[in-house]
């Protein structure tokens, strides 16, 4: 709280420094602070409180000659000296010189909303950094976007408008953002200047302790500032961080409503890739104090300067990428980067810098990847139909790993959905399995889904650490794609860690015994295997939860690490077993959720029930040194050892028995293969002999068939010949007739 002087002329005194920000403005201070400001002396007299006493303030006029900044001294033509305070005169052969001094630029702080000098925010978490010159079109839109982050609406987000002496309207937009709007500061340059001398001029007076610049054709997710500054402040050795992209041709496009259909995906940062090409994207966040060290960027460059500077810290600072999808990028032709061949010529120049292209380096052209409309409404903060999916941070991140399984993985993604707690979002990593993209879409209806892919198989260790890289939520769960939650299980957490100092805590499980039957999986057994509250010792003996009963805060795992991604058994049981040498872990004594057993090799404690015996090992000698202090835990895990090889010896001792029994089906099977093989035998005599007798059969039909012809040919003939001896029969008996009737006659 500002300290309260006896006289306001002895609060002047003490504040005189902070007060160059009132250049040009008439004041009224009383001995606690600034009371009222303003360039117009009646303005500044309406601004007092009506209940202020008239002789406890006093009334100032701030000239801008005031605080005048170290001198800069500038060789300009006769024609230019009405821009600057002129020292002295030279001339030289035709040319008359003169050393002026740039005066004091023209700053606005809003002065709406911050009355006192005593209210004025003085350090903010980010400083937003936006250069204007004719952008009219867009301006509005970009500062529209900065005041609906989430960062901005914690306050922990300045703005800070660069107006390089533009032909356009762009202040009286800003005008009207001042007016409505804190931590909008604005200024405007006598000259028109370079964007990355802009630049320079914005993070000079930035308050912030990082750095982002907001291009304004550019849009951001509503959270992605945050994301992009809590990556730093969890990771101090981080200086620049910057995330993947969406892209759109649309002009003033928002994330809420962007059909893009293509994004810029990337690569972690190396710095031999960084040779090729620039990776870090247009939107990225990077530490104020970098300047301290590097210096600031060339203020002559006009469209790869960015690209210079990230040249330049790269090879000593360490860069990150976010690999998650925060900003939309507008394909602008008339941008700087796409307007000319003035990019190209300064990149060419730049690696001629760096010695990058005398060592043969070939530069690279960034390629962007398709995205899919159901992907693309899997994103947060998305508008799906009429209804605005604008959820903000999830307190609860589930992750769900899963592989060639969409039909469990249906169901364990309805088992969230159904949650009594809706403040969730749901992160789907598929490692290396059939696509399950149809699933997602399906029950992505409430836009709360983010779905990530591997390329090929990682392990579920790998799949976790996709998800929780993602997660964006206070809190992390876990769900393997065949088991499921009970409708309560997140509230049940939520309320518990919400309400109590735990930051980490688990539940109960029903254990449900399946086999299959008729080609599906049936419950045949219920139990609750474990219910043990949380004790450190005993932790490094065996594991006491599932791990879809267990709840943590994110931070937990800046602290101790991710899933260990070597071990492909008790992997969850590690990552507690860290936790547990950091935090305080509670049991709360619910049943909320149900994990299945299956002993057809079909999860991991019958597929990978061998290798449990190596990583318990590697889990007991890498914990020793908390086991060495009590001889009760080393002859625990002693004693572990030894009923697990029990437990095997008992498991060999089953797969022997049924291998006995398999042999003994398989002989049955094979005498009755013989038997059948006797039938086949004799079936195939008789068919033999039937068709014998089929073909002789034949023959006789085909003889028979032969004669009839024969025979029938024959009776032709004959007929034919009767036919003949019938006519010559009947020409005799009428030469007969002739003669004897000639006879007669005579």
């Amino acid at each position: 709280m500002e300290p309260e002087y006896a006289t306001t002329n002895d609060w002047y005194q003490a504040n005189r420094p902070q007060l160059k920000i009132y250049r040009g403005q008439w004041i009224a201070y009383t001995n606690k602070g600034v009371i009222s400001h303003d360039r117009d002396y009646r303005k500044m007299k309406d601004g007092i409180p009506p209940d202020t006493p008239k002789l406890s303030y006093t009334i100032e006029r701030i000239y801008e000659s005031e605080f005048i900044e170290p001198a800069k001294f500038y060789p300009v033509r006769m024609r230019s000296l009405h821009s600057f305070n002129v020292v002295s005169l030279n001339s030289s052969d035709s040319w008359l010189w003169a050393t002026a001094q740039l005066p004091a630029p023209k700053r606005v702080f809003n002065s709406s909303s911050q009355t006192s000098l005593a209210k004025t925010k003085t350090n903010f978490k980010v400083s937003a950094i936006v250069s204007t010159y004719n952008s009219e079109e867009f301006i509005r839109g970009c500062l529209q976007d900065l005041v609906g982050q989430e960062l901005y609406k914690k306050g922990e987000l300045e703005i800070i408008v660069i107006d390089s002496a533009s032909e356009q309207n762009e202040q009286l937009i800003i005008g009207d953002f001042q007016s409505k709007y804190p931590n909008i500061i604005y200024e405007r340059t006598l000259e028109r200047e370079t964007l990355y001398a802009s630049w320079n001029r914005a993070i000079k007076i930035a308050r912030g302790d990082y750095i982002t610049n907001a291009n304004t054709d550019d849009r951001l997710r509503p959270d992605a500032l945050e994301i992009m500054a809590n990556y730093l402040d969890t990771q101090p050795e981080v200086s620049l961080v910057y995330p993947d992209q969406l892209i759109t041709n649309t002009v003033n496009d928002t994330w809420e409503k962007t059909k893009a259909d293509r994004q810029w995906n990337w690569p972690s940062f190396n710095y031999s890739e960084l040779e090729n090409r620039c990776i870090i994207g247009s939107q990225p966040m990077w530490r104020k104090s970098l300047h301290e060290k590097y210096g600031y960027f060339q203020p002559e460059f006009t469209s790869a300067g960015d690209y210079e500077f990230w040249l330049r810290i790269g090879k000593t600072e360490k860069l990150a990428r976010i690999p998650e999808t925060l900003g939309l990028y507008y394909e602008n032709p008339q941008g700087l980067e796409h307007s000319s061949s003035v990019g190209q010529q300064e990149t060419q120049k730049i690696l001629e810098e760096y010695g990058i292209t005398q060592r043969g380096v070939i530069p690279k052209t960034s390629i962007p990847v398709p995205i899919s409309p159901s992907e693309l409404n899997a994103l947060p903060y998305r508008k799906i139909g009429q209804s605005t999916v604008n959820r903000g941070r999830p307190l609860v991140s589930v992750i769900i790993p899963t592989k060639d399984r969409p039909e469990m993985l249906a169901q364990a993604i309805q088992s969230v959905l159904n949650q009594t707690f809706t403040e969730l979002e749901i992160i789907v990593v598929n490692d290396g399995g059939v696509d399950v993209q149809s699933v997602i879409s399906r029950l992505n209806t409430k836009g709360n889904i983010v779905y990530k892919k591997h390329d090929r198989a990682l392990d579920r260790s790998a799949a976790r650490n996709t998800g929780i890289r993602a997660a964006r939520g206070k809190y992390i769960a876990y769900l393997d794609d065949d088991d499921n939650y009970y409708p309560n299980h997140i509230e049940t957490l939520v309320k518990f860690l919400e309400n109590s100092e735990y930051k980490i805590a688990y539940t109960d499980a029903v254990m449900a015994q399946q086999e299959k039957q008729n080609g599906e999986y049936v419950t045949i057994n219920r139990s609750v295997p474990y219910s043990l509250d949380f004790d450190k010792d005993k932790i490094l003996v065996s594991n006491c939860t599932p791990n879809l009963c267990l709840m943590h805060e994110k931070s937990c795992l800046d602290e101790v690490g991710l899933f260990d991604e070597t071990l492909s058994t008790h992997e969850d049981w590690d990552l507690i077993i860290r936790l547990s040498r950091k935090f305080d872990i509670a049991h709360i004594k619910e049943t909320t959720c149900e994990f299945t057993q299956r002993n057809d090799g079909t999860n991991t404690s019958s597929h990978n029930r061998a290798d449990f015996t190596r990583t318990r090992e590697i889990i007991f000698n890498r914990y020793q040194p908390y086991a060495e202090a009590n001889p009760t835990i080393l002859e625990a895990q002693k004693e572990a050892f030894i009923a697990e090889a029990k437990e095997l010896a008992q498991q060999v001792q089953n797969l022997q028995s049924q291998v006995v029994q398999k042999e003994s089906q398989l002989q049955q099977t094979q005498a009755e293969k013989s038997g059948l093989s006797v039938q086949v035998e004799t079936w195939q005599r008789t068919t033999q002999e039937v068709q014998a007798k089929l073909e002789a059969t034949q023959s006789e039909k085909e003889w028979v068939k032969s004669q009839l012809n024969s025979w029938k040919q024959t009776a032709e003939e004959m007929q034919l010949e009767l036919d003949r001896s019938r006519l010559k029969l009947k020409q005799a008996q009428s030469q007969l007739e002739q003669s004897t009737l000639n006879l007669m006659n005579s």
